[in-house]
């Protein structure tokens, strides 16, 4: 047998050649200090390095059943090779840098070279190969090493990314400050309550499995997984921890991880890792407020920031729209440009409407709005039917356009002259001290008898010479305890005319249908309760309750005392069809 010899596959080494070994390695050790000490080595390092190359060694020839192959090959012949060992010694990891003043070799790119047939073949070195350390030839080849291993990552993505994003889905708004304290909740307890909202203000339904948001320091990392998705338009609210973040809203779903009040960089990051959206907040919120924990929301255009109008935020509902002087810059800082107020009244025998441009004024019905500093405003005067439009006074003279650049607040005088005949005949009685300008509440109805309880309907007027848009503008009601709930929203599009109607009714039954209803819900009216009817910006324009023993109720005054019965309606009193307005339900009201 050879003195190598191969035994179930396995290399073994006879006894005698393991001896001979013994003698070559004492050899190289007497070389190895020899050399050390011409070329001015620290024998510390080298003699450490060189226990480690022959307990390998003794291991690979003692041990039994071992395939025997060299551990490495280090050339000391130079000042390259000495500098490796000196710098493995000194605690470099494998895989990092190695330099010497001579030349530098970064060990990281270098690939190892084997030959078969003839043929150069290139291959990464893995940690399970034999490595070989050649260092000293100018050429520097046959060089491999452990590759290093990269550090663990909180994500898949890495949040460093130079791609602007495509906003088809985009961060909607975020409670970085927590919420309105509830219950009894510490000040400590409502900051931790964290929410944020995304959007899909795509054309098309979103799957978001595999999607995720990441802060800068990847350590906030919110998953989305299957199942998760985004229909058109819709907002998918994210509560920090557990559901009552916001409390009577449910989360599409549940997060750990903190926002910092001193600002965060969040992006989010679609199932390839491409940028969908993304906050630079790194320098400060730019919106919301800790201590009113009013939330920082988007814009309804440009994708800017604002902070909310509301209190804890509008979550899972379309942001509220703060007027341009109350958005934020990215700095944070508010911007409150003086604003001014200019007031209109009319005068004369006649009648008829004011206007302004930019838009807020229609007198009748608007007869003041404040106006940013600087604000040309210009205002127009439309006579009504058998009237003209004699001239301006205060602010304005003269009977042509009146422009007014604000600088202060200001009032504005329209005179208007009556061109219809002289009546003849008895004098007609007196019209009631209305001065309505604004849309009533005209007709109520709360049941139309045994088993059509939800026969209900509640009438609403225009007195005004002027169409009324109400598009967005709602019915609410309280019942006699004072729980409060919403009647209807009213539809893009809505307007009453002058002197027009606008009718609500319970829709149960075709009730609705059958008596016209421009707008209709399953909403129910009760005895003792009240109604009121809001604006688009949520400010009660009419209200109205009935019955007794309410608790905090939507009126006017006094209610009226008493319930309607049967197809009894509520009705607003009129003499010579002009309605009446107290401000006293008790005294506008009557049942007929």
């Amino acid at each position: 047998m050879d003195d190598f010899e191969k035994e179930d596959g396995e290399t073994r080494v006879p006894r005698g050649s393991k001896l001979l070994f013994i003698v070559i390695f004492l050899g190289v050790v007497s070389l190895g200090l020899g050399a050390a000490s011409a070329f001015g080595f620290e024998y510390k390092g080298f003699l450490s390095q060189t226990a480690s190359l022959l307990t390998q060694t003794f291991r690979d020839v003692f041990q039994e059943k071992r395939q025997l192959s060299p551990a490495a090959e280090i050339a000391l012949d130079n000042q390259e090779g000495s500098d490796l060992v000196r710098q493995i010694n000194e605690g470099l990891l494998p895989g990092e840098k190695i330099s010497s003043e001579k030349s530098g070799t970064d060990i990281s790119f270098i690939e190892k070279t084997t030959t078969d047939n003839s043929e150069k073949k290139k291959e990464k070195t893995t940690a399970t190969e034999p490595t070989v350390l050649n260092i000293g030839s100018k050429t520097k080849q046959n060089v491999s090493t452990t590759p290093k291993l990269p550090s663990p990552a909180v994500s898949d993505c890495n949040f460093v990314s130079q791609e602007n994003p495509d906003r088809h889905v985009i961060l909607n708004e975020i409670a970085w400050m927590g919420s309105p304290p509830l219950g009894g909740e510490n000040a400590s307890a409502a900051g931790n309550n964290e929410w944020m909202e995304i959007k899909n203000v795509s054309w098309e339904n979103i799957s978001l499995t595999g999607w995720r948001i990441l802060d800068q320091t990847e350590k906030l990392e919110i998953v989305f997984g299957d199942g998760d998705s985004l229909n058109l338009g819709e907002i998918f609210l994210l509560e920090r921890t557990d559901d009552d973040s916001v409390r009577g809203i449910a989360a599409n779903k549940i997060y750990t991880g903190s926002l910092s009040n001193g600002g965060e960089w969040l992006k989010i990051l679609d199932a390839q890792c491409g940028v969908v959206d993304e906050v630079d907040a790194s320098h400060g919120w730019p919106g919301g407020d800790n201590t009113t924990k009013q939330t920082l929301e988007r814009d309804a255009e440009n994708f800017g920031w604002h902070t909310s109008a509301v209190s804890g935020g509008t979550p899972k509902v379309e942001n509220s729209q703060p007027k341009p002087a109350e958005r934020q810059t990215p700095s944070s800082t508010t911007v409150t440009p003086p604003r001014y107020t200019i007031s209109v009244a009319t005068q004369g025998s006649g009648s008829g409407v004011v206007t302004s441009s930019p838009s807020g004024i229609s007198c009748g019905f608007d007869c003041s709005e404040e106006y940013i500093s600087g604000t040309t405003v210009t205002l127009a005067a439309r006579p009504d039917p058998q009237s003209v439009f004699d001239d301006w006074s205060g602010a304005c003279a003269g009977a042509s356009a009146c422009t007014i650049i604000i600088s202060s607040t200001v009032s504005v005088v329209a005179a208007f002259t009556s061109t219809a005949p002289p009546q003849t005949g008895p004098t007609p009685p007196p019209v009631p001290a209305s001065g309505i300008n604004h849309l009533v509440i005209s007709e109520v109805q709360i049941t139309g008898g045994s088993g059509k309880a939800d026969s209900d309907f509640i009438k609403i007027f225009n007195p005004m010479a002027v169409a009324v848009d109400i598009s967005n503008w709602k019915l609410r009601k309280r019942t006699q305890s004072g729980t409060e709930s919403s009647i209807r929203v009213f539809p893009d599009g809505s307007a009453i005319a002058p002197s027009g109607n606008f009718l609500w009714a319970n829709s149960n039954s075709g009730f609705s249908a059958s008596i016209g209803a421009n707008v209709s819900s399953t909403a129910t009216l009760t005895a003792s309760s009240s109604i009121a009817l809001e604006d688009s910006s949520s400010v009660v324009v009419d209200a109205l309750a009935w019955g007794s023993g309410h608790t905090n109720p939507f009126v006017e005054g006094a209610a009226y005392p008493n319930n309607p019965g049967a197809n009894q309606i509520l009705k607003r009193k009129s003499t010579s069809g002009v309605f009446q307005d107290t401000n006293s339900n008790a005294d506008d009201f009557e049942i007929q």
